[in-house]
């Protein structure tokens, strides 16, 4: 059947609140793009570090205690 179940949708994925976003032999609409741009990045070089392509939010900034 593929990557996916038959009929889940973009928003489906995306709002996915599953707290294993990464587990492997399943993953998750993030989880799987992670798997193939941090793959992609490491073998051409390109940003792995979170903070390299993703900003806090003002959310995580507070939770993270991050002063501008």
């Amino acid at each position: 059947s593929g990557c996916h179940e038959e009929k889940q949708h973009l928003t489906a994925l995306s709002s996915d609140r599953n707290n294993n976003l990464y587990h492997i032999d399943k993953p998750s609409l993030i989880g799987a793009l992670h798997l193939q741009c941090v793959g992609c990045h490491q073998s051409e070089s390109g940003p792995t570090a979170c903070l390299d392509c993703h900003g806090f939010t003002p959310a995580g900034e507070k939770r993270f205690k991050i002063r501008k």
